[in-house]
């Protein structure tokens, strides 16, 4: 156990020293990704995050959420339920984020010009 926290201390320091030993690339260095994905991020301000970045996100998102199942509730199916709902989780956040898609800021913007 005291390697496990080890890693984890190791690992912590590691992310938090990282932007002064790897600064970022400019943005000008960059190349624009064209596709489905990137056109989400861009819709939904978020330009200058990498759709592969989304892509790792929605891997984790499922392999943590299929984990968590499969210590809850031992079943395959509903293991993979959860491991979907895991890959979709980032996408369905995008699509939140994206301006006037949802119908809550469609009724608050009503309800604020009617105040």
């Amino acid at each position: 156990m005291t390697v496990v926290w080890g890693a984890v201390l190791a690992a912590g320091l590691l992310l938090t020293i990282s932007p002064w030993m790897w600064p970022a690339r400019r943005s000008a260095e960059r190349q624009h990704a064209t596709g489905p994905l990137a056109r989400l991020l861009e819709e939904a301000g978020m330009a200058d995050v990498a759709p592969g970045l989304v892509v790792g996100a929605s891997i984790g998102s499922a392999v943590l959420a299929a984990a968590i199942a499969w210590i809850v509730v031992p079943v395959v199916a509903i293991v993979g339920v959860a491991a979907a709902a895991g890959v979709l989780a980032p996408l369905v956040f995008l699509r939140a984020r994206r301006p006037g898609s949802s119908a809550v800021a469609a009724r608050c913007g009503r309800m604020c010009a009617i105040c």
